[in-house]
Order: C-alpha cells, then structure tokens, then sequence
C-alpha cells in the first residue's frame, strides 16, 4: 500500500497533573509516526513546555510538585520504574518488575507513589521509593482486583478503593488502611453493581461515589466516619448522569460536566442547598485530570479543530470563569438527519457543501455505551485530512441523548442503532447517485466494527469499501471468548437475546473490507476477527487483514502509526 494522504495531525492525551497543578506532561505526536513524553510547567496562568522525554509506548505516569516525573512503560523493551529529573536526567528504580503492575499517586506529598501488584487471587499495595530497588514494604494484601486509590483523611494513609473479583467485572469500594493493611466496605449496593469512588477530599473527610445498582448511574456523596451516604436530586436530575470533575478547595461544591449530544455542559454543585448553576461552555470538552485550587481552575481543555491542552482559568465559582473559544470558522459541524425513531445528531469534517463531497465515510463509534463529542479525533481529523468528509453519527444505543436513547439497544444488538446508521446511508447515497457520486465509504471500530459489518452485509448496495477495527461477529460468539468482566457488560446489556450475527451474513458483502486486530486484544479476542477473515477469504470476498503482535484494543492511539497509515489510505484510496 502506497504511503497514505492525510497531512500532519498533532495529537496530545494521556495528561497527568501534579498535585498543586505546577507541571504536567503528556503523550504527544507531532505528525510523524511515535508518541514522545512532552513535559509542561505552569508560569502565572500560562503553561509553558520543558524537555522531552523521548519515545514511549505505552507507559503509567506520575508528576510531581518540584516537576519530577516517575515513568514505568509496560512495553519498553527492558521495563522499569524510571524517575526522570526536571531537567531530564533519569534514574533507574527497578532491576525487575512484577507482572501486571499499576502505579498511583501516594496520597501523601512525602511520598512519591504507590503500587498495585497482582498475586494469585489477591492484590498487593506496595509503596515506592525514590531510590533502588524502587518496590518496597508490602502495605496491604486484598483479595480480587484493585483500583482507584484516593486519600479519605488528612493522614493519607486510609485510602478509598475499588474492588472486584475479576477485572471489568461488578466492583464495590473499600477503606483500605495502610497502616495495618485492614479493609472495611463502604459501598456495596448489589452483587451486580458497579460502585465506584470518584472523588474525595481528604480535609473534610469528602467521598463522591457513583452506583448503577438502580439501572441508571447515580450519584451520591458521603462525609466518610461522620453520616450515611446521600443521593440528592440535583446530582441526579435524569436523563444523562453528571460526571464530578473537581471538589473546590473548601470541600462543599463540585464540579460537574455533563453530555448533552455532542456538547459539554459544566455546572457548579453546592451540598449546603443541594443546588448546582450551569456554567458557560463553548463548543469543546474539558478532560480530566481538573484540578480547582484557591485562585484558578487547571484541566484540559478539547476543541473540535484542534488538539487538546492545558489551560489554567479562573475558578468556576468566579464571575470572571471564562473558558477559550476557538478562533475563526471551524471544519467540523454538527448536524441533523432525521433518523426512523426520530433526529439523530452527528458530528461532520467537511465544508458547508459536504453533501456533494467525491468521497464520504461514514464514522461509527465503539462502545457500545459511547459517542462521538465536540472534542478533538485525531483519526477523523486525519481521514478529513485526506480529502475525505467524515459523517459520525450518534445513532440509538449512544449515550448524551437520555435514558430512552441508550437503553433502545437493550437486548437488541444491530437492531435500532443499525436501523439508524442504514437510515442516513439511504439519504446519503439517493442524493449522490442522483448527482452521479459515488457510493459511501464506512468506517468502524469494535461495537461500531460489528455494526459497520453488518450494514454493509444487509445493504451492499450502499457501499464500496469499509475498514473496521477488533471486531466481533456477534454477542453471542463474543461472550463464548470474552474475559468474565466482558461478559458481565454484554449481560447487563441483554446482549445474547440479540440476534444478528456477521458470519451467516459475509456471503452478501461486496464491498472491499480492511480488518485489523491486535493479537493481544484482552476486549476483543483476536480470534473473532480470523474467523471472519477465514470465511470471507472462503467465499471468495476481497478483503485486507492486518494482524498487529503486540497490538491491544486500542489501535489508532497515534494518528500516524501503522493502523492508522492503513485505514486512511484504504479509505482514501481506490477509483
């Protein structure tokens, strides 16, 4: 395959904050294959770049106050605990790692960091040192899988965790105490739930914690040693759930984000009155990590047409709040088709005559409980790059849109949500062939691959070539590969009383397919994708398959690595 179109598109994520929002870093791309580790340092309310740290691939971060960085990346070649200077001098902590190692913050400032270790049935937390061997003393030993690790008390040592018996399996919180290895249950709502801690503030002793027990995510905030936890109304309006961003500094307001479509609404929550304001927010996103000190508001801040950064503001309880609004007209819009059951809202890369374009694909996201967002995708912006307009719709099954939206795929994979992407191909390709166009292209990834699969096996007549990502040939084949905590996602989605199935439908395909997988995808097992290979290359279909080793679930992380270079140049390539 020739090297593929698309321009340069720079690309940052995977931000981590210090604690008092004085230096960060980040994963950065600037329009070349690889990720280098960017350094930043706040001056007044402007964030300033220090060195880079060189390649990564793919690694755990954390950032300190005085600016060091304690770097351990999983796929190095030789991995280890690494603590890198301001300056960039690095020093080495580790000989050896233990498999299956997770680092967080110490919820102390004289401690640099802590560490998850898997060990059997059981996980230990075990405290990291500055210097070699890095790993120290064991501080507790608990049964399952843990996660999280925020501080509920001033003394940092009683840490707020998630636990469950398998990973992405059901979770409930613990206290865990460091200076005994004790643990004590602070939510656990039902077998099935996913309660989790979100945030706290360990000067008052504030927890939020998050349950779907009841269907739907709620929120709830408790004064952990000192009342039960509450559930109040104005943190649980309905319809689409907040999501806690940051506590202030005296620990009695929060702030909240929320999906509203393809925008994001902000809002300030007071527990004194249970009442919360909504704050103005142009089109974009703000990002964890957030950090709200006395005098400013630090998080990072997404735009449609541009790659996300730091951004050091007012705080959201001043007059003077004011988030950055991007300059001249954007390439992307959001608009409206109507849909079966009703508008569906979707996000376009294209000009305001999109419509008579030479070339459209369409986007359909993975999830499936996601959705495409007015916030910058570099892959959309690389395929838009290339002379491509870019149709992502948000079709029943995403979420931003209420409970009625998302749960219309309940115990109906492919049904409402590939009613709904077929809805505006039938739109699309009608005015094109009257217009002598050509048909669309289609563009998927995971849930959104299975869907991709499937409508361009039920009308083939729509399309002329379709790229997915890790798909899936049904949920039922699916669930026979999948880990206990997959599983536990489709259940809870009805999904085995779905139907629709890619492989009794591959003879119908005419359309030239490009399918990549990651060998070591724990989300979606390889295995899905050679047995779709295999029955395509039976009947004789065309299709390209690219298998990556050492490749996971997520594959177009770099907007100019090898999968990426492939869909795009397949995508924008052919008569």
């Amino acid at each position: 395959m020739a090297a593929p179109p698309g321009g340069s598109v720079p690309v940052r994520f995977e931000f981590r904050l210090a604690p008092a929002a004085t230096h960060a870093t980040c994963l950065a791309g600037e329009g070349v294959p690889g990720l280098d580790l960017r350094t930043w340092r706040r001056v007044g309310r402007d964030w300033l770049p220090g060195p880079a740290l060189g390649a990564v691939d793919h690694p755990q971060l954390l950032v300190m106050d005085d600016g060091r960085i304690l770097v351990y990346d999983s796929r190095a070649a030789d991995p280890a605990l690494w603590l890198y200077e301001p300056d960039g001098a690095r020093i080495r902590l580790t000989d050896s790692i233990p498999n299956g190692l997770r680092i967080f913050r110490a919820p102390r400032p004289d401690r640099i960091g802590l560490a998850l270790v898997p060990d059997g049935a059981h996980t230990e937390i075990r405290r990291i040192e500055l210097t070699p061997p890095g790993l120290t003393e064991r501080l507790a030993r608990v049964p399952g899988v843990l996660a999280t690790g925020l501080p509920l008390e001033s003394s940092g040592m009683v840490l707020a965790m998630e636990q469950s018996a398998v990973a992405n399996g059901a979770t409930r919180v613990l206290a865990v105490d460091l200076r005994d290895g004790s643990w004590t249950t602070l939510l656990d709502v039902h077998d099935r739930s996913h309660d989790g801690v979100l945030l706290t503030d360990p000067a008052t002793g504030l927890a939020i914690f998050g349950t779907d027990a009841s269907g739907a995510r709620k929120l709830g905030w408790a004064v952990v040693g000192r009342g039960g936890l509450r559930f109040p109304a104005a943190l649980n309006p309905g319809g689409e759930p907040y999501r806690p961003l940051a506590v202030a500094p005296d620990g009695r307001k929060l702030l909240l984000e929320r999906q509203i479509g393809v925008r994001s609404a902000l809002s300030v929550y007071r527990l004194d009155d249970d009442s919360s304001t909504e704050l103005p927010v142009p089109p974009g996103r703000a990002l964890p990590p957030v950090r709200w000190t006395e005098d400013a508001l630090t998080t990072v801040w997404s735009t449609p047409d541009a790659p996300a950064r730091l951004i050091t503001v007012a705080p959201p309880d001043d007059p003077e709040f004011r988030l950055p609004e991007s300059g001249g007209e954007s390439p992307v819009r959001v608009e409206s088709f109507a849909g079966p059951a009703g508008p569906i809202e979707a996000i376009v890369h294209g000009a305001a005559d999109w419509r008579r374009a030479e070339r459209i694909v369409l986007a359909v996201h993975g999830g499936p409980l996601s959705a495409w967002r007015l916030q910058h995708t570099p892959l959309l912006h690389r395929l838009a790059g290339a002379g491509l307009v870019v149709v992502a719709p948000n079709q029943r099954g995403s979420t931003g849109y209420g409970d009625r939206h998302t749960r219309a795929i309940q115990g109906a994979w492919g049904g409402p949500d590939l009613a709904d992407i077929l809805h505006i191909a039938r739109e699309l390709h009608a005015a094109r062939s009257a217009s002598g166009l050509p048909r669309l292209r289609l563009y998927g990834e995971s849930y959104g691959a299975f869907l991709a699969l499937l409508a361009v096996a039920d009308e083939p007549n729509l399309w002329d070539r379709c790229a997915v990502l890790a798909p899936f040939l049904s949920a039922r084949r699916l669930y026979d590969d999948a880990t206990p905590g997959i599983r536990d996602l489709i259940d809870r989605l009805d999904g085995r009383s779905a139907p629709a199935d890619v492989l009794p439908r591959c003879h119908r395909i005419d359309a030239e397919l490009f399918i990549a997988h990651g060998a070591r995808d724990a989300m979606v097992p390889v295995g899905q994708s050679r047995l779709l290979v295999d029955r395509l290359r039976s009947l004789g279909k065309p299709v390209r398959y690219l298998e990556l080793p050492t490749g996971t679930h997520e594959l177009t992380t770099d907007p100019h690595g090898v999968v990426a270079d492939a869909v795009t140049g397949f995508l924008a390539g052919g008569r």
